[in-house]
């Protein structure tokens, strides 16, 4: 995905260049827009995959809800324990 970024990037500025128009007036929106793409991209796979993965598993709500905050327990301890966090 970075790849197709980059080279749409790259595109956009040669051809800006060409045609005599300011780069940064083109390609900041451009860039802004491409991660706003890629991030509603990755929330609905994330969401996808979610979605497949209740209709496929057998357990119950509650016990994806508790292993969740379990994981972002553990997490929490890992990222404020962390030497390099402060």
């Amino acid at each position: 995905m970075a790849t197709v970024e980059g080279s749409v990037m790259v595109i956009v500025v040669v051809l800006s260049r060409r045609f005599h128009v300011n780069p940064d007036n083109v390609t900041t929106p451009i860039a802004a827009s491409l991660g706003d793409l890629t991030t509603i991209s990755l929330l609905a796979g994330f969401a996808r995959g979610l979605y497949w993965l209740v209709d496929v598993s057998d357990c119950s709500n509650d016990s994806s809800c508790s292993e969740w905050f379990c994981s972002m327990s553990y997490m929490y301890v890992c990222v404020f324990c962390n030497f390099f966090f402060f």
